[in-house]
């Protein structure tokens, strides 16, 4: 685990294909997300993390 939030947290993971390759995985509880009214902000975070392109903002590669 790298880090921990309010909505979930953050593990390091390598895709087999691509051993050499390192990425942070962010896992939110979406029951946590719903009850407390945030959909809304957790879209507009997914919606902007997959159009940014910033040396200090980590670039979102996938999403489920």
């Amino acid at each position: 685990m790298i880090g921990k939030g309010t909505f979930g947290k953050v593990i390091l993971v390598q895709l087999k294909k691509s051993p050499n390759q390192l990425f942070a995985m962010k896992i939110l509880k979406k029951q946590h997300i719903v009850q407390t009214k945030n959909v809304k902000n957790i879209i507009t975070e997914r919606l902007l993390l997959s159009e940014i392109d910033c040396k200090f903002i980590v670039n979102l590669r996938f999403t489920f």
